[in-house]
């Protein structure tokens, strides 16, 4: 599956340096490219069918990490 995003509407005027992606609250990938905009997340690995797995995103510029995104709620099928 291809979890992707948007550019940030601000970047709080600093260069964004990374993305971070978070699974079900825990960081699944960090250090994503700042021109990348996508993800390919293999959920076959440790997802059952009718599970929600839940997606939230992060920039990092150099005065810290944004807020999480608003949740991606994926449903397993």
């Amino acid at each position: 599956m291809t979890v992707g995003w948007d550019v940030p509407l601000s970047d709080g005027c600093l260069t964004i340096l990374n993305y971070e992606l978070y699974k079900d609250g825990i960081v699944e990938v960090s250090n994503i490219s700042p021109t990348a905009f996508s993800y390919v997340d293999d959920i076959t690995v440790g997802g059952s069918i009718g599970e929600t797995i839940i997606y939230t995103l992060k920039a990092v510029n150099q005065a810290g990490e944004s807020i999480h995104s608003e949740p991606l709620n994926i449903v397993v099928g």
